[in-house]
């Protein structure tokens, strides 16, 4: 009997073991499956060097499905994610966060903006090359 567990959500495909699944739904009160939730939504990842000696491993910072802060260790295997473990953050970790996500934001929009400027600025010298051209 495999232990390993398979789901989906939306168009992502993730796998846990079994037992580490109910552990940790045990232990801590999280579900892999509310966790991944965190995947669809705002979230920051990072490469977690400690845990990744065998293969190339990631924390992903996030919300779950009921909206609390989790952190969550995972792997790329073929086409699925496959979930470590999770926990729900402590308060000074939801701060760094969310200040890292407002950051990120920040810089995203500012990266929209100067794209929306230059391609105003693209389609305005457009506008003047067919005035200036004799027809």
């Amino acid at each position: 009997m495999s232990q390993d567990i398979n789901w989906e959500h939306g168009e992502l495909k993730f796998c846990a073991n079994r037992i580490k699944l109910e552990d940790t739904l045990a232990r801590r009160k999280l579900d892999f499956k509310d966790a991944a939730h965190a995947f669809t939504k705002s979230h920051l990842i990072e490469f977690d060097e400690k845990h990744s000696l065998v293969e190339a491993r990631y924390l992903l910072s996030g919300f779950g499905l009921d909206g609390r802060s989790v952190k969550i260790g995972y792997t790329e295997r073929s086409d699925q994610i496959r979930i470590h473990t999770a926990r729900y953050m402590e308060p000074w970790e939801t701060r760094i966060f969310i200040a890292q996500l407002s950051a990120q934001d920040l810089k995203d929009r500012s990266i929209e903006k100067q794209l929306w400027r230059r391609r105003k600025s693209i389609e305005r010298r457009k506008e003047l090359k067919k005035y200036r051209e004799p027809e």
